[in-house]
This record gives C-alpha cells, sequence and structure tokens, in this order.
C-alpha cells in the first residue's frame, strides 16, 4: 500500500489541523503543526484518513479576521475556468518533460506551449514567457494534480471585513427592526436608522472608539448577504417567499389521455369590435387542457365573467366531438379529434368551481374534481402554461391586443387598432389551436399533443358522450323543480310548452312536477327530467320570436324595463317590445359607453353564443310544439322570484385563485 505523494513543506489538513511535510521516513512521514509540534503519521493512517476524508491535500488558505475561503473543487469551476485548468496542465506536463530531458530554455518553452494548443485544437494565445515560468512552477508543487493548474479566480477580492463588530450589530438590529417587517420600508429607511444610532452610539461617553459611519452600499451589501428566504417571508410572507425561493417538483403527471384534466379563465388581452367597427370589449377565455397530451381538448371565450356557465360550455366544447369545423372554418386545414369525457378535473378555488352546480355537473358525468393549493398555480402548471401562450404568443400577434404589462404598452392605443370581430377572433383561435398549437412538439415530451394524444387513445379507449341530450341536461345550471301546468312550465316569466309533457300531465296531480335544467346563454328551451321520462326532454319556449338568441342576462334587463315603462304588465308583446327598445338605445349610445358598459352590452347581445363552438341544436332535437295552448296572460307563475335588476347584475366578490 503505498501513501499520496508528499514533498518537502507540502502543506495539507490532517484530522482537521494543518500541518506542513518536514520529512520522508521509512514507513512515515514528519508533520509539523503551526505550533511547532511534531507528529509522525503511517502511510497507512494517512491512507485510512484520505477515505475517510480526514486528510484534506489542498487546504484552504486562512486570511486575517479568521475568515477562509472556501476549498476549491472542480464541479465549482466554470467552463471557462475548467478550460484553462486544462490547458494550463497539459502544458506544465510538456514543460516538466522537456525538464527531464534537459532540453528546456525559454524558446523551448515557447514552442512547447504553442504546440500542446495547436494540437488540441485551441485558439487561444500562447502565454508569455512569465506565465509559463509560473505554469512549470505550479506543476512540479502539483505532484500531477491537474486542479493545482486551475485559475486563482476564487481567491479575488478582499475578504477582512469592513466593518467593526460594533458597527456590524447595530446594522444588524436595524434589519431587524425597520425592514424585515410587512411596512417594508426600503433600504434608505434602514440606512437612515443606521446613521442614527451610530450617532447616539458615539455621543455615549462610555464608548471611548468612535465608530464611523458606513455608506448606503454597506447597509445594501448586508441586507444581500442574509438569507433572502427568510427576508422575503418577513417582508411578504411565507406563500411569496415559497413562489420566489421554493423548490417546486414537476406537478400532477398523468399516465393516459383523458385521465385528468386542467381547466381555467383568463381575460384575453385583446379588444374586439362590432360589425360597425366600435369595440365592444375585452374577452374571456375558458380552456381546458389534457395533462397526458397537453391538448387542448376545448374552451369557451365569452364577455361574461367566470361563472358555472362559461365552465359547462368549456366542457361540452371539450367533450363532445369537434366535427363542426370541416364546414364551419374552411381554414382550418387538420382535424381535431379531442373529445371525450375525463376521470378527474383540477381547477383552482374559484366560486364557480366550488358551486352546487358543477359539483353536481361532474359527479353525474362520473367525473372527479381536484382542487389545487389556494395560490399555488404551480400545482396546476400545464393549463397557467396554455394560459400564457394565449396572452402573448397568440393575442399579442393581432391587431387590438391590450398586452398584459401597461409598460409593454408604451403610447400603443389598442380602442384605434381594434379591427377583429368576435366571429372572426374565435375562426382565428380554432386556427391557431388546430392547425398550430395540436401541431408543434411539445418541450416536455418532444411529441406533437395530437400525435401523444392518438397513439394513448390506442391503449385507453375513450368513453365518448353517448346522448348529447344527456350531455346537455347534465352541463346546464339546475334550476330546482317546476310543476306541469295544462298550457306547459312556467320559468323566468317565459312559458314552456311541448307535447312531450303529455306523458307527465297523465299522472296524478300531485306529480306533475319535473327537474328544470337550462342554458344562460339560450332561454329558447329548456330541459326537464321525470321518471316518466326515459331521457331528458328539451322543452322550448311558446314565444320563439322573444327568445332567439336571448340570453338569461338580457332578459333580466327586459324584465326590469319593462317593470319601469310598462307598469308591470309581463306579457310576450311587452318582453318584445323592451328588447327592441334596448336593442336600439344601444345602437344609438355604444360609443358613449365605457369598457365595462360595453361588455354588458355586448353581454345583452349574446355575442358569445355557443353556436360559435358548433353547440347550438338542430332543428330536429328541438322538441314539437304543442298545436294549442292556454297560457296566462303576464306568462308569470306564483314560485317565481325576479330580481331586482335596479343594481349590477355582475358577480361580486373577488375569485380565490
Amino acid at each position: 500500500m503505498t501513501s499520496p505523494k508528499m514533498k518537502l513543506g507540502k502543506r495539507l489538513k490532517y484530522r482537521g489541523v494543518l500541518y506542513t511535510v518536514e520529512r520522508r521516513l521509512d514507513v512515515e512521514i514528519e508533520l509539523r503543526n503551526p505550533t511547532g509540534r511534531i507528529e509522525y503519521v503511517s502511510d497507512e493512517s494517512l491512507l485510512k484518513a484520505l477515505y475517510e476524508e480526514q486528510l484534506d491535500l489542498n487546504p484552504s488558505d486562512e486570511h486575517a479576521g479568521g475568515q477562509a475561503t472556501s476549498p476549491l473543487r472542480f464541479e465549482h469551476l466554470s467552463e471557462n475556468d475548467k478550460h484553462k485548468m486544462f490547458r494550463n496542465w497539459k502544458i506544465g506536463q510538456a514543460i516538466l518533460a522537456a525538464e527531464e530531458l534537459g532540453k528546456l530554455n525559454p524558446q523551448t518553452m515557447k514552442q512547447l506551449a504553442a504546440a500542446v494548443i495547436s494540437q488540441n485544437g485551441w485558439h487561444d494565445p500562447v502565454p508569455s514567457q512569465s506565465s509559463l515560468y509560473r505554469l512549470a512552477s505550479q506543476a512540479r508543487k502539483s505532484d500531477g494534480a491537474s486542479l493545482a493548474l486551475a485559475p486563482n479566480t476564487h481567491r479575488k477580492g478582499n475578504r477582512i471585513p469592513k466593518l467593526s463588530p460594533e458597527v456590524k450589530k447595530i446594522i444588524d438590529d436595524a434589519i431587524k427592526e425597520k425592514y424585515k417587517t410587512m411596512n417594508r420600508l426600503t433600504i434608505q429607511d434602514v440606512h437612515r436608522e443606521v446613521l442614527y444610532l451610530i450617532s447616539k452610539y458615539n455621543e455615549d461617553p462610555l464608548h471611548e472608539t468612535k465608530q464611523p459611519l458606513p455608506s448606503y452600499s454597506s447597509v445594501k451589501t448586508a441586507i444581500n448577504n442574509m438569507n433572502q428566504y427568510d427576508l422575503q417571508k418577513s417582508r411578504f410572507g411565507r406563500a411569496k417567499a415559497r413562489q420566489h425561493h421554493g423548490i417546486f417538483g414537476p406537478g400532477i403527471t398523468a399516465t393516459r389521455t383523458n385521465e385528468i384534466w386542467q381547466i381555467d379563465h383568463t381575460p384575453i388581452n385583446i379588444l374586439l369590435v362590432n360589425e360597425k367597427c366600435q369595440f365592444i370589449g375585452q374577452p374571456t377565455i375558458t380552456v381546458s387542457v389534457d395533462v397526458y397530451s397537453k391538448a387542448i381538448t376545448g374552451f369557451y371565450i365569452g364577455f361574461e365573467p367566470p361563472s358555472y356557465h362559461s365552465v359547462a360550455r368549456c366542457l361540452e366544447h371539450a367533450i363532445r366531438p369537434k366535427d363542426y369545423i370541416e364546414n364551419k372554418y374552411i381554414d382550418v386545414k387538420c382535424k381535431w379529434p379531442v373529445f371525450g369525457i375525463p376521470e378527474r378535473i383540477m381547477c383552482d378555488n374559484g366560486r364557480e368551481f366550488h358551486s352546487i352546480a358543477f359539483e353536481q355537473s361532474c359527479s353525474a358525468l362520473g367525473i372527479h374534481i381536484d382542487y389545487a393549493g389556494v395560490r399555488s398555480p404551480w400545482t396546476k402548471g400545464i393549463i397557467e402554461n396554455v394560459m400564457k401562450l394565449v396572452n402573448h404568443s397568440f393575442s399579442h400577434k393581432l391587431y387590438g391586443t391590450t398586452f398584459s404589462n401597461y409598460i409593454d404598452r408604451g403610447d400603443y392605443n389598442a380602442a384605434d387598432a381594434a379591427v377583429i370581430g368576435y366571429d372572426e377572433f374565435v375562426s382565428v383561435f380554432h386556427k391557431f389551436v388546430v392547425d398550430i398549437e395540436l401541431n408543434e412538439p411539445h418541450r416536455t415530451t418532444m411529441e406533437t399533443p395530437l400525435s401523444r394524444w392518438l397513439n394513448g387513445t390506442e391503449t385507453h379507449p375513450i368513453r365518448p358522450a353517448t346522448k348529447i341530450d344527456s350531455l346537455r341536461f347534465h352541463l346546464n345550471k339546475p334550476a330546482g323543480t317546476r310543476k306541469v301546468h295544462h298550457y306547459g312550465i312556467s320559468f323566468k316569466g317565459l312559458t314552456y310548452s311541448c307535447n312531450g309533457l303529455e306523458a307527465i300531465r297523465s299522472l296524478h296531480h300531485k306529480k306533475h312536477v319535473v327537474s328544470v335544467t337550462y342554458d344562460p346563454s339560450a332561454l329558447r328551451s329548456i330541459f326537464v327530467t321525470h321518471r316518466q321520462l326515459a331521457e331528458p326532454l328539451e322543452v322550448p319556449c311558446t314565444d320563439q320570436e322573444y327568445t332567439n338568441n336571448l340570453s338569461e342576462y338580457a332578459h333580466r334587463i327586459c324584465l326590469n324595463y319593462v317593470r319601469k315603462n310598462f307598469k308591470n304588465e309581463m306579457n310576450n308583446s311587452n318582453l318584445l317590445a323592451a328588447r327592441h327598445d334596448i336593442s336600439r338605445i344601444i345602437d344609438r349610445d355604444t360609443n358613449k359607453k365605457s369598457i365595462r358598459s360595453r361588455k354588458k352590452i355586448v353581454r345583452f347581445g349574446n355575442h358569445d353564443a355557443a353556436s360559435h363552438h358548433g353547440l347550438s341544436p338542430t332543428p330536429s332535437q328541438v322538441a314539437e310544439l304543442p298545436k294549442s295552448r292556454n297560457a296566462p296572460t303576464n306568462g308569470l307563475d306564483d314560485d317565481l322570484d325576479i330580481p331586482d335588476l335596479t343594481t349590477s347584475t355582475m358577480p361580486t366578490g373577488p375569485r380565490q385563485k
């Protein structure tokens, strides 16, 4: 067993103590510590200490003030320093080899260095004569270790403290009292406090030594050298500190298609216009994404705030096959074969995702709901990345973009540049999703979302929605129960009737109660279910002219208008007149409204109807109207609670992400 190579005068750290090699004996080495004490250590003890990491052949340097530089390790070097170290080592070895042959002179050293650089294909300049002598000296002392010839950039800088312990303590106390608080004072405030405290310290006659006043940069350096996680935690809270300095894993993962979907909303950074080129506001998009394939499964674009309605329409679009694209959007070249019912849905903690309607709909479809942690967007990073993609890679390339940051906006006027209408925007977004997003390789899977989806469906079959009416019934907004009268069903001041209700009317009068769901964006029909019915029944409104493209939001405004201007005479003719009057007022005064008001106007006009996503019912899906009906003249029933619409119908309160 041989001991490590050690020359006379070599410094090492053995068992935590610095030693210098004095001489080499037969089987021992004589070591001297800084106090002059001599110790004799056997070769076997040195090797054992080396394996136990108790022997450091390259100890750190000790400097004044008791601070030591960290030991230099190969993995700590930058790529440039690694290259320089290897170059120096190759040149040093060539010089030592020539020295042993007695062929070393200044000219030979330059030639050897040039030959080494040329043979390795480097483009480094040949070192100067003094640098070559220094390399030769370092190579002799290195015992062949290349790390000894690494650049000494890690030794740069003055490590002697500039501040006295008293001043350092005052600075630390000031940082603790002023900076590490939720008041979030500035570094300038801390510096002023430090100057005041040191001035008071110097005025004290008990302190003979007067301390110098530190500069602003000294205080800033002290703050920068602190633990930044603890610093930000004391100023902004644990969540913010963890967001900036924590380590996060890959998040939720899936092993098959339609196992997990993620869904969320975001305002799109663009202003849209109407057919008269008057800008109508900034839409909101709801998107769902398959976690396994990273494919966008569906979306919904509207002008109403995030609600269960927007979530339901997005899910309906995602679950149903996208066979409408070929006929409706001829500019879209590829297909969108993504559909089916997911096993799980992951969402944030918005009110719409905690609503009873959402939980009941998912339960009816066999979907389990997973909620992300509050203020933890990284747990659903896939949908967050898609939202970022929509607002940067997509919307910022269109006329009328509003940008995400007012600094990026500069003097750009989005309202003047807005030229894209709602229909055109939906068409362009279809092309972006189908032709671009689904066919671009994802950076994590290195596959396109479309190919990964198709490959996944070969091993895990898709669970489709067997009947569209049943799907729409489960995803519509529940409205409780209603009684079936001889004229039909009264709902929100309207009458709904069809021949299919006769089966329920034939039962005992106490059993003339059905469960009702409806689409808030289309009041032309409702869905009812009863144990007497095999499938949910779609019941149309008896006044198709008034309810054509009528949303619940617009209907509420019309009810309010009738109540104020027609002395509460609620009938079909007054409601239809109210709708025409409001539309005429909107057309006249659109340019005088704010952006917030314009978005309400768009909601009234129902620009975001489900038909843009291929979800509108076909004529065959609408039940047949009865040939005769005798509905109440006012169209109201006793169990209808008409809200007070004198206040805004916009949802209030912040969404909890």
